[in-house]
């Protein structure tokens, strides 16, 4: 019970006010000994308003690198940023969505692709209902949260938005 109490106290990622007490390491930060460069960040909403999130990663290490030889792996990330309520509906500032790992030889490049489901950038009601309301939601790949002001980050950050025109409510997935 102790450690239960003491654990609730620690402010976490989703909740640090980043502007008050910044991290030291974000997360993504120092994965991988290569840089990288994201570009090519594409969004397509489908009718079934499922979200489709394309980009292509490249691993800028030099040809004949000894260091990265063999290459280099990158955890490519997908965070979503949705449009703030009023109060008292507090949303996260950023939600890890999805994530994938890739090894990338020295120059080379791979596509990533990643789906959201509505479930992904709804904001939970206190009723527990999820709803997606109305606004510009924006979508950001690379190797670590979109912010770095320090500029320490082995590689740079995409981001797009989406919009939704009106605000619905996303079914139960056990729809009774």
């Amino acid at each position: 019970r102790l450690t239960q109490t003491v654990c609730a106290l620690l402010p976490t990622d989703r909740y640090l006010d980043t502007a008050k007490s910044p991290p030291i390491f974000k997360f993504g930060f120092g994965l991988s000994y290569s840089h990288f460069t994201y570009s090519d960040l594409a969004v397509h909403s489908f009718a079934d308003k499922t979200v489709n999130v394309t980009a292509t990663v490249r691993n800028d290490a030099p040809i004949g690198s000894p260091s990265w030889g063999s290459g280099a792996t990158e955890i490519p990330q997908l965070y979503v940023t949705v449009p703030r309520q009023p109060a008292p509906l507090p949303v996260p500032r950023l939600a890890l969505q999805g994530f994938t790992k890739v090894q990338l030889p020295a120059q080379g490049s791979a596509s990533l692709s990643f789906r959201l489901v509505p479930r992904q950038y709804c904001t939970v009601l206190d009723s527990g209902r999820c709803k997606v309301f109305a606004g510009e939601y924006r979508v950001s790949v690379g190797g670590h949260q979109p912010e770095d002001e320090l500029g320490e980050a082995t590689s740079n950050v995409v981001s797009a938005s989406f919009t939704v025109s009106e605000a619905w409510t996303v079914p139960r997935a056990n729809a009774d």
